[in-house]
C-alpha cells in the first residue's frame, strides 16, 4: 500500500465505502441504480467451470476483461476482434 493510501484514503473513508469502491460489481450496481450510465456487463465468471463453459463467440467486437477486485489496472485485458 502506498503512502497516499495510508495517509489519506484509509483513515478518511468508511470501511463500507472502501468495500464498495473496491468491488466493481457492487459499484456498477450502485451507479446503475442511481441513473449513472455504466458499460454493459457481458458475464460474470465466478469459477473455473464458468470460464470453461463461456461462449467466447458471443463477445462484441471490443470488450474488456476485468477482475472484480483489482489495483491500479492490474489484471485488465482489453481485446478487439473481427
Amino acid at each position: 500500500m502506498n503512502s497516499r493510501n495510508l495517509e489519506y484514503i484509509r483513515p478518511n473513508n468508511l470501511k463500507r465505502a472502501k468495500k464498495l469502491a473496491d468491488n466493481k460489481l457492487l459499484s456498477k450496481a450502485l451507479l446503475k441504480k442511481n441513473g449513472i450510465a455504466v458499460p454493459e456487463l457481458i458475464a460474470v465468471i465466478k469459477n473455473q467451470a464458468d470460464l470453461e463453459n463461456f461462449n467466447w463467440q458471443t463477445l462484441p467486437p471490443s470488450f474488456a476483461l476485468k477482475p472484480n477486485r483489482g489495483f491500479g489496472g492490474e489484471g485488465i485485458c482489453c481485446a478487439l476482434h473481427a
